[in-house]
């Protein structure tokens, strides 16, 4: 008997697949003009976020602009950056424990730097055992000092010999280095977390221009002011001019104590000549002939010390007032400072300062900005 086997027959009709082109570029075409505008639908989106984050920056710094700016200026070393610390400390949030132990590692390297110059450039035979600190570069150093350097530094201040070595160089060397030599065994120290006093002794140099913003109470208010500080170098001094607009407010800072002393980068600029006659450039300058300005004559503490020893007018012959007078010196340079006023309606107001007080710096600073930017304070709603 024979087997049969049934095929099964696909009576489904066969599209004509010529046909089917024509709905399949009809949905491609669906397809790519529905992500079109999906995109367009995105970027109009990001750019409508976008011109709101542009609008609110705007604002903000339409805001900024209506706050009052004040412009810190003096010569190197006038005591800016004390001036600036104190305001960290009486009106800002201090110093955190980052910014204690940097300010720590850059006294210690500023001492270090004191040490080798002593080694490298005294002629002194009684150096020669303290040459391995020559050896160690200042950029190695920036980096790390070793033990055995720290060492050697504290042996150094230790021997009788370099403290004289130490006084030939005369005001080559910040006068808070002896401050901070006196405890480097102490600063040394793991444990050791700068104190108040140490921030505001150690030389900080500006190296760029800075905006700080602080609130000060004036009366029952507060006043939100930008602080901007500078570089007091002659070769920076180029570059204050871009921050001379909407500044309603100077504080120039002059280093009295100085009279006797050259610039640093300049050894032949007397600091007061310096800084009598950078008063000058500024108080007259044509975009600052609105914002009033503060005087601090500053380091009044060691200017007092010094003017008992060394006349005044062995290095301003013109000076008629009383030999080793503080007050009668302090009413010259008041003198030799207005003598270079150009326009009498200027408004200049004068205070002697030591910047490292606190004490004293939290009763000047609130008595200043208040007696010097009353005429201004309704204006920013104070």
């Amino acid at each position: 008997m024979g087997l049969c086997i049934s095929k099964k027959v696909d009576n489904t009709p066969v599209r004509n697949v010529k046909a089917l082109k024509p709905a399949i570029r009809s949905k491609e075409r669906d397809q790519i003009e529905y992500d079109k505008i999906l995109e367009e639908e995105r970027l109009k989106s990001k750019a409508r976020k976008l011109e709101e984050y542009l609008k609110e920056e705007k604002a903000k710094y339409d805001a900024e602009q209506q706050e009052p700016r004040v412009l810190i200026l003096g010569s190197s070393d006038s005591g800016k950056s004390t001036f600036l610390k104190q305001l960290k400390i009486l009106h800002g949030n201090g110093f955190s424990m980052e910014e204690l132990e940097k300010a720590k590692r850059s006294v210690v390297f500023n001492l270090f730097a004191i040490c080798r110059k002593i080694v490298t450039e005294s002629p002194s035979e009684k150096i020669q055992s303290y040459f391995n600190i020559e050896q160690l570069t200042i950029e190695e150093a920036k980096e790390s000092i070793p033990v055995d350097i720290t060492t050697t530094m504290v042996t150094m201040w230790h021997d009788p010999n370099i403290k004289e070595i130490y006084k030939t160089f005369g005001d080559m060397f910040p006068l808070s280095s002896i401050y901070f030599f006196d405890k480097l065994e102490q600063v040394l120290n793991s444990n050791y977390v700068m104190s108040q006093e140490d921030i505001l002794l150690m030389r900080s140099v500006t190296q760029h221009i800075s905006d700080n913003v602080f609130e000060i109470p004036v009366n029952s208010n507060k006043l939100k002011l930008h602080f901007y500080d500078v570089s007091g170098l002659k070769y920076h001094r180029k570059h204050w001019v871009a921050y001379f607009e909407n500044i309603q407010l100077i504080v120039f800072l002059v280093a009295i104590s100085s009279y006797d002393q050259v610039l640093s980068e300049d050894k032949d600029v007397n600091r007061m000549v310096d800084a009598i006659k950078l008063f000058g450039d500024i108080v007259n300058h044509p975009l600052l002939t609105q914002p009033d300005m503060v005087v601090f004559f500053n380091k009044k503490d060691l200017f007092d010390i010094k003017i008992q020893t060394i006349p005044l007018k062995n290095y301003f012959p013109n000076y008629n007032g009383k030999e080793f007078d503080s007050p009668d010196a302090i009413k010259f340079f008041k003198q030799c400072l207005i003598s270079k006023l150009k326009h009498e309606d200027k408004l200049v107001t004068f205070h002697s300062t030591c910047c490292t007080d606190t004490k004293m710096m939290s009763k000047i600073i609130p008595s200043v900005l208040h007696s010097v930017m009353k005429g201004q304070m309704n204006s920013f709603g104070v």
